[in-house]
């Protein structure tokens, strides 16, 4: 289970149809009192989504990152570079 909490971001790029996204991400965050942040209406088919991952983790101090295995190691692939990464706590 995810550990949402009030007042916690995360980085959400399933589409609203699928039902890990729309239950395991969406309500147990809602639910918590966190906050969603949509990558796109095309989530993370969206190239620039992991391109930016980082990038987006650190403006919008995200706490929990959660995907399909594929695109958590497309991740792994992408340097984070000088972005600050410090607020993730799951993926």
């Amino acid at each position: 289970l995810l550990k949402a909490k009030p007042g916690g971001n995360m980085l959400f790029g399933m589409p609203l149809f699928h039902v890990g996204g729309s239950l395991t991400q969406v309500l147990a965050t809602l639910s918590a009192g966190g906050s969603l942040v949509v990558l796109s209406p095309s989530g993370w088919r969206n190239p620039n989504a992991v391109k930016n991952i980082w990038g987006l983790v650190e403006r919008f101090k995200v706490e929990a990152l959660s995907s399909v295995p594929t695109v958590l190691a497309a991740t792994l692939a992408v340097p984070p570079g000088n972005a600050d990464i410090s607020s993730l706590k799951y993926a």
